[in-house]
């Protein structure tokens, strides 16, 4: 047999070469579940003796039912001594969320924007949230919870908002959620989606409307990669650096509560002085908290163990769904359901091209359609491999260096013949 020419080799190398370096396809881990009365839900499912007075989820009913003196939404995730349910302040109602984009049906929770909000614990820096064995209270005394989350800080949230007219037009900034002040989703007071994070706001200048939407906060990768805002699958903002995890005092970031719909603060001796501004007016529906990382290695007890990487295309709710074409047909960077030369060319042409926003390097919904399938903002040799191995499933010439004019055909091997020593070394090839 004939060897093949020397760019399919060239290829061939870098496809076997990338494989060791390619993401994960599973996702993270969910920490909370807020489902605000969906059927199964902790609303609609808890009942004497288990609560006091069970919740009434029907259209327009007040949220919540009541435990210990105190009228709460569950949470629906974790595990027993894990759940972080949140207090209901003011008058939320439960509503229908007909009309969400990706067909949900069950209920949301309505805010007035006058006085409505839930608040509990935050989980910010995952490590020592309450549900955590890092956890201390507000004396620095060790209260461990049953989950290890021991040097995990990445972590993220993402929820259906929809914000109702009366709430914009009127020079009102509003919360939508804050994670201590931390991490969190506001709404400027000129009418644009706000990213919170490290105590730092970066405006998105993108305009809010009265209709549904999809928003994800995360940070991913660490401090080097920062946190990062999508809407509807596309990315609007971002910040790089870390953010503020330490709790040695009671009224430390890491410290003030998590809130939807509204402030938070906390005076110096740890007294909640939040809820008292910034209202939110209109729906909010399935907010969903995650962590992120490996700490498999920790013995415990209980052991630590693998909560799973970020993976955009999996965890970003929206865009999974809208991603469904790319699963059944990979490389289908157009998503037209099918692939072919014109996803081919179109990746051809988004070669090297890259996504910053505030000098943070992010995917979307946007970058894929320049041939970013991995979603790290950036096509580059990462997503070659992956649309090389989609293109010979379906019998269609690979890409060649040739094609792709920047870098050089040259640099391109020099990349791969540097990417083969070093996974020999990793992996002390002979």
């Amino acid at each position: 047999m004939s060897a093949l020419p020397y760019p399919f080799r060239t290829v061939g190398i870098l496809a076997i070469v990338l494989m060791f370096t390619l993401p994960p396809v599973h996702g993270s881990t969910v920490d909370r579940l807020y489902e605000f009365g969906d059927p199964g839900s902790p609303d609609a499912t808890l009942s004497p003796p288990s609560v006091t007075v069970s919740a009434n989820v029907t259209n327009g009913a007040a949220v919540g039912f009541v435990f210990n003196g105190q009228t709460l939404t569950g949470d629906g995730a974790g595990v027993s001594g894990a759940f972080q349910d949140l207090r209901v302040v003011g008058s939320p109602k439960y509503a229908s969320i007909s009309g969400q984009p990706l067909g949900g049906s069950g209920f949301g929770i309505h805010f007035n924007g006058v006085s409505d909000y839930l608040v509990g614990e935050n989980l910010n820096n995952p490590a020592i949230s309450r549900a955590s064995l890092g956890y201390t209270d507000d004396s620095s005394t060790p209260a461990p919870g049953p989950l290890n989350y021991n040097n995990i800080s990445n972590r993220f949230f993402q929820l259906w908002v929809k914000p109702d007219g009366s709430g914009l037009n009127n020079g009102q900034a509003q919360d939508v959620v804050l994670d201590s002040n931390q991490h969190g989703v506001r709404i400027s007071a000129g009418d644009t989606w706000v990213l919170r994070y490290g105590g730092n706001d970066f405006n998105s200048q993108v305009a809010v409307d009265t209709n549904w939407h999809h928003v994800m906060v995360a940070r991913p990768n660490g401090p080097a990669n920062g946190s990062m805002l999508w809407v509807d699958g596309i990315a609007v903002g971002a910040i790089g650096g870390g953010y503020d995890g330490s709790a040695t005092a009671p009224n430390d970031p890491a410290r003030l509560e998590l809130v939807v719909g509204a402030n938070t603060s906390r005076d110096e001796t740890g007294f909640f002085t939040g809820g008292n501004a910034n209202f939110f007016a209109g729906t909010i529906d399935d907010l969903r908290m995650s962590v992120i990382g490996d700490n498999s290695s920790d013995v415990g007890p209980p052991p630590g163990q693998n909560y799973g990487p970020f993976n955009f295309a999996i965890d970003n709710e929206f865009a999974a769904a809208q991603l469904a074409n790319l699963v059944a047909h990979p490389g289908d960077i157009n998503l037209d359901g099918v692939l072919n030369n014109l996803d081919k060319n179109a990746f051809i042409a988004g070669w090297l091209h890259e996504n910053r926003i505030n000098g943070v390097r992010v995917g979307d919904l946007t970058t894929l359609a320049a041939g970013d399938l991995n979603f790290d903002g950036v096509t580059n040799l990462g997503d070659l491999a992956l649309m090389q191995s989609a293109l010979a499933a379906q019998g269609i010439a690979g890409i060649t260096p040739a094609q792709l004019a920047t870098p050089e055909p040259s640099t391109i091997y020099l990349l791969v013949l540097a990417g083969v020593c070093g996974c020999c070394r990793l992996r002390r090839c002979p």
